[in-house]
C-alpha cells in the first residue's frame, strides 16, 4: 500500500497482510522502523492489531474512539466491536490520550 501497488480494500484480504518482516529476538542488530507524528493536547491515538482493523469499519472505529469515553472504556468498546464483527484473529488495542502538562 505504501508504494501504491495495493489498494487498501484489497490489502484487507491479501494473503500476506499480517506477514512479519522483522522480529526482535535479542540476537543481532535490529534497526526498528518507526514514524513520528506531532502531538497536540487532547489528541487521541488508537493502536490496534489486525484483529481489530481488519474487521471493524473505519467509521465505526472513529465513532468509538471519538465518543469521549475514558481510554479504558474506549478500549472495551473497540474490543466489543471487533468481537461482534467476528474477529478471526487475536484482538489487541491501546488507546492513549495526549494530556497537557
Amino acid at each position: 500500500m505504501d508504494a501504491g501497488r495495493l489498494d487498501p480494500a484489497l490489502a484487507l484480504a491479501h494473503r500476506q497482510r499480517a506477514l512479519l518482516t522483522q522480529a526482535l529476538d535479542g540476537t543481532g542488530t535490529v534497526r526498528p522502523a518507526y514514524a513520528t507524528h506531532p502531538l497536540a493536547a487532547y489528541d487521541r491515538y488508537l493502536l490496534c492489531s489486525d484483529g481489530v482493523w481488519a474487521v471493524v469499519a473505519d467509521d465505526d472505529l472513529a465513532a468509538a474512539v471519538g465518543a469521549g469515553a475514558d481510554p479504558a472504556e474506549t478500549v472495551r468498546a473497540v474490543l466489543d466491536l471487533a468481537d461482534r464483527a467476528g474477529a478471526p484473529d487475536n484482538v489487541a488495542c491501546v488507546v492513549a490520550d495526549v494530556i497537557p502538562c
